[in-house]
């Protein structure tokens, strides 16, 4: 598994357009933060990258102090992108990055807490509701 960082938060918008398109619900929040700063160069406050295994996105993350760091993964691929929570949470250690919480689902959130180390408690918990079909009365 290959981690990508990327220089600016622009670089990586361009980089995962077809992923933040693809899961724009769950991944929101990531775009919206790296839209917020796109011109900014990245540092261990404003940083951006990905997990990829055979040139297949597994993971992707946003961290912007003073804020949560955000994860999303795509569909069907849940033991590597937690593979991939676990080997971050273990990078962001080595680093020295501070972490101030983890948003995501709450799944990918655990593993990387888990790995993570220290102690973590549940703030907030919230679900993404999505309208397929209006019924109008």
């Amino acid at each position: 598994m290959t981690q990508k960082r990327y220089a600016s938060p622009g670089d990586f918008l361009r980089d995962n357009e077809s992923f933040l398109t693809r899961y724009e619900i769950s991944a929101q929040l990531n775009r919206g933060n790296a839209q917020a700063h796109r011109e900014a160069s990245c540092s261990p406050e404003l940083l951006f990258g990905r997990y990829e295994q055979e040139g297949r996105t597994v993971l992707i993350f946003g961290n912007t102090a003073p804020w949560n760091l955000c994860l999303n993964a795509p569909e069907g691929m849940e033991a590597l992108s937690a593979q991939a929570a676990a080997e971050l949470a273990d990078w962001l250690k080595e680093q020295r990055v501070p972490i101030a919480g983890v948003s995501g689902r709450d799944w990918l959130c655990q593993r990387f807490m888990e790995a993570y180390g220290g102690r973590f408690v549940q703030r907030s918990a919230m679900d993404i509701m999505v309208l397929t079909r209006l019924i109008e009365p």
